[in-house]
Order: structure tokens, then C-alpha cells, then sequence
């Protein structure tokens, strides 16, 4: 093809994984704007910028402080699966006091997203060296929980064993960083195995080998929204500053200062603002002077303060009511949505993360020989309810779950007792049903026995079933079956 068109296509020929138009430009690294766009990576911001952003800058602290804080306010509870006994709970609350633990794992997860990696250091008392695996059959005691933040301690050794290591390819030991001023030296070596370890934000294994082996921070990925946000407000407040500006005319102003008049000027604006200030009227020559003010229009700028808030707010992954603090606007804005939302990424980080640190330290605990409690069997870690009913809410809750409870009490599905042990807990009312099926595969057993005493004869074994299964019923080995109502 000749011509321009066809010089066009000659351009454009090589782009083929898009859309392409030859007339319009469109597709074409030469005359499609668009194309030169490109994605290049920033800058690592340095340990001194991460530290310095999260004690100086409130939205960088609230971006990483947020969460660790909401998701450890109402607290957690150790408790059996099926027994919600208090004994187990106060055993490890003195002991975890002690240690401090609530505290340390507050920071550390805060440490964590700040630096992209930090640990709990726990000094235990197993009559081993550091850089050993925990003997979990002598551990005496836990003396101390410790947090050091990844700037203090660096991974050293894997695991590299693929045949005979479980953690193959995880960190195995540490080292810990010792510092004198300004410089650090390397200090002791400490087994992964004392260490409870979280890491900031989700990151590749090939960065974390440029991280000496630990995670990015979530500050790197929203420092420059975080940077345009604080632009746009400081440019804001100098827009406040020259919101209402006087203008002072003056009659031969040039002439005046080119004839070195300039102090007469200078005085006579001085009694201009003098007499403005004092006497809330300006005296000025009808015909020389003109004295007006001149303000600035502020329509459109919340609009765009608030497109800055929306827009670090999907870079915090957290709503608006929850960065700023404040209130929602606009007709039926409750916030409730938002907030909802905000709990279920609380709830997952919890289970994900936090309950994952808290178990590993409590299997420690119930280790230790000063834990007077001992190890219980089947444990888990529990979290406090985050949303808080009012209390006219949590009436009619209950008041639905009472007539749901006598349905099935009258359609003898549940027992009466069951019902009461459920509902009401030691840690308050609770809706979910727990049914004991050994103690009713023994009530059914006795039912059936006394059915048979009373018919004359002689009772037959039950066969066991399994958990949850309904009971077998008896078939006599020759004859008719027989058929047993309870």
C-alpha cells in the first residue's frame, strides 16, 4: 500500500497485541500519548524514612497502627472446643501478663507492617544454647518476651534438607544485631524455634532475598499516595492563607517609587491599615486612591480533598470512617457497610496471622514446667466479637433465639438442658447449640433397655456408631423385626 496510509501501517505493523488505529493514532508508540506511559519502579524508601514517616506523619501511623490495635482491642481467649472452662483462661492470662505477651504482640505486628518484618524474642529456659532447637521436654520457663523489629535481627541459615527438613527452605536461625551508636556488629545466633516471627506486607521470595530476607513495608507501596494526599492539603491551607486579598490603588504608584517617594508610600499604607484595623472604615483620597478586596473561590475543593481521601483510603485497604475518624455523610450514611467490612478484614487478620503467633506461643507455655495449669487437650484461640450489639439489639437477638430454642424443644429436638448450657456461658450469652451425642446415644440406650424390661424382654446390646450418626435399632436374629418407640 502506498501513500501516507500505508506509511502509517508500516508504523503501526509491529503492535499486535491491541487495539490499533492508523488514521487516529491510536495504538501508536509515536503519536499515542498513552503509549508513553510506563511503569517504572520507585525508590526503596530507606529504615530512617520508614521510621521517621511512622513517629511524624499521622496517616503513615494510623495506616499501620490500625489494625494491629482493632484486632487486639477486644482481646482474644483460650478455651477447649468443647468446654468453655474459666480455670484455663486465668492460668494463662497471669502467666501471659507476666511475660507482657499482649503488649509485645501488639507491637511486633505494628513493627512488622512499619519494617515489613519483626519478632518476638522469647527467653526460654530449656538448659539449651540459643542457636538450638527448643527441648520441649525440659523447658523450666519462659523469662522474657522480647521484640526486635527486622532492622535488629537477620535470618542467617535455612533449612536445606529437602528430604529430611519439614520447614525445608525456611529460616533456621537468626542473628541478632548488635549496636554501638551508629554501627552494628553481628551478635548472637538464636533458633527459629525461640522466635515468634510476622512479616509486613505480602511480598515475592526474590525481593525478600533483596530484603536480606524479610517483607516490604506497607508504607512503600502507599507513599506516594500518601505523598499526593499531604500535597493536597498543605496546598489547601496556602490557599486559606491568601483566601481574602487586599488590593491598595494608588495614583502614580510607579512615579512614586521611581522618585524616591517610597517611604511616603510605605507610610501612607500604614495609616491605610491602621485606620482599617482601629476604626473598621478606610479614609482615602476620593480621587487618587481605590481600596478593594479580592477573594478566592473555594468551590470544587472538598470535592477534590475528598477524591484524595477515597484514594488513600483504597491504598490503606481501609475505609474512610476508619483513617480519618470521621462520620459518613449524605442521605441514610450510617457507615455500617463500611465498618462490616473493615471487621471481616480484622477477622481475617486475626485468624491468618495473629492467632498463628499466639498458638505457637501458648504451646510453649503449656510446655513449661512453671505453667502450674499443664498442657490442656484440644484447645483453640478464640476472638472477642468486634461489632457491638446496642443493648435493645442484643434484646431482640435473644428474644429470636428464644423462640427459635422452644421450636425445637417442642418438636424434641434439643433437650431443655442443652439448650440452657448453650445459651447461657460463663462468657455470656452465646448462640451456638452444643449437643453431647455420647450422652444422648446413652439416654437412647436406656430408653430402649427399659422399653424392652417393661415388654417382657431381655435387652440387646447397641452397636456403636459412629459421632453424629443416628443409633442402630435392634433386630431380633430370627423372627419378625420388632419395632421400639421412644
Amino acid at each position: 500500500m502506498s501513500g501516507k496510509l500505508g506509511q502509517l501501517l508500516d508504523v503501526v505493523q509491529e503492535r499486535t497485541d491491541g487495539w490499533v488505529n492508523a488514521l487516529t493514532g491510536l495504538g501508536n508508540s509515536l503519536r499515542d500519548k498513552g503509549m508513553a506511559t510506563n511503569f517504572l519502579a520507585g525508590t526503596k524508601l530507606s529504615d530512617q524514612a520508614l521510621e521517621t514517616l511512622y513517629h511524624e506523619e499521622d496517616m503513615a501511623e494510623r495506616i499501620c497502627g490500625a489494625l494491629p490495635e482493632e484486632a487486639l482491642r477486644k482481646g482474644y481467649f483460650i478455651t477447649l472446643k468443647d468446654d468453655d472452662s474459666e480455670d484455663i483462661p486465668k492460668a494463662v492470662k497471669k502467666y501471659e501478663k507476666r511475660l507482657g505477651f499482649v503488649e509485645a504482640l501488639e507491637e511486633c505486628a505494628i513493627w512488622s507492617r512499619v519494617f515489613g518484618g519483626a519478632v518476638i524474642y522469647l527467653g526460654i529456659n530449656d538448659l539449651q544454647e540459643e542457636s538450638e532447637p527448643v527441648n520441649d521436654a525440659a523447658i523450666k520457663s519462659i523469662d522474657f518476651a522480647m521484640v526486635l523489629d527486622r532492622r535488629d535481627i537477620t535470618p542467617k541459615d535455612r533449612y536445606d534438607d529437602p528430604d529430611n527438613d519439614e520447614k525445608f527452605g525456611d529460616w533456621k536461625t537468626y542473628q541478632i544485631n548488635t549496636r554501638s551508636g551508629d554501627s552494628r556488629s553481628e551478635g548472637a545466633i538464636i533458633h527459629e524455634t525461640r522466635l515468634l516471627r510476622m512479616d509486613g506486607a505480602l511480598t515475592s521470595k526474590r525481593r525478600q532475598e533483596k530484603n536480606s530476607g524479610w517483607s516490604e513495608s506497607v508504607l512503600q507501596k502507599t507513599h506516594e499516595v500518601l505523598r499526593q494526599f499531604n500535597v493536597g492539603w498543605q496546598a489547601t491551607s496556602h490557599l486559606l492563607q491568601d483566601a481574602s486579598q487586599a488590593v491598595f490603588k494608588v495614583e502614580g504608584l510607579i512615579d512614586m517609587i521611581a522618585g524616591g517617594d517610597k517611604d511616603k508610600l510605605q507610610s501612607r499604607m500604614e495609616l491605610v491599615e491602621m485606620s482599617r484595623s482601629v476604626a473598621r472604615a478606610i479614609m482615602l483620597d476620593a480621587e487618587r486612591e481605590e481600596f478593594e478586596r479580592q477573594s478566592y473561590s473555594f468551590a470544587g475543593v472538598p470535592d477534590v480533598l475528598r477524591a484524595f481521601m477515597l484514594r488513600l483510603s483504597a491504598a490503606a485497604r481501609m475505609p474512610v470512617v476508619i483513617l480519618m475518624g470521621q462520620a459518613p455523610q449524605g442521605l441514610n450514611a450510617t457507615g455500617d457497610s463500611d465498618i462490616r467490612l473493615w471487621y471481616d478484614r480484622v477477622q481475617a487478620y486475626q485468624t491468618r496471622k495473629l492467632s498463628t503467633v499466639i498458638e505457637q506461643f501458648y504451646r510453649l507455655v503449656f510446655l513449661a514446667q512453671d505453667f502450674e495449669a499443664g498442657e490442656p487437650e484440644d484447645w483453640e484461640v478464640k476472638w472477642e466479637r468486634l461489632w457491638q450489639m446496642t443493648d435493645k439489639e442484643q434484646a431482640e437477638l435473644e428474644d429470636l433465639v428464644a423462640k427459635k430454642d422452644k421450636t425445637y424443644i417442642d418438636a424434641q429436638v434439643v433437650l431443655p438442658e442443652e439448650v440452657a448450657l448453650s445459651r447461657f456461658k460463663s462468657r455470656g450469652f452465646s448462640m451456638e447449640t452444643n449437643i453431647d451425642m455420647e450422652a444422648r446415644e446413652e439416654i437412647l440406650q436406656a430408653e430402649i433397655e427399659l422399653a424392652k424390661s417393661k415388654a417382657g424382654e431381655e435387652p440387646e446390646p447397641v452397636v456403636p456408631v459412629a459421632p453424629g450418626e443416628p443409633p442402630a435399632t435392634p433386630v431380633p436374629v430370627s423372627g419378625t423385626p420388632k419395632r421400639t418407640t421412644v
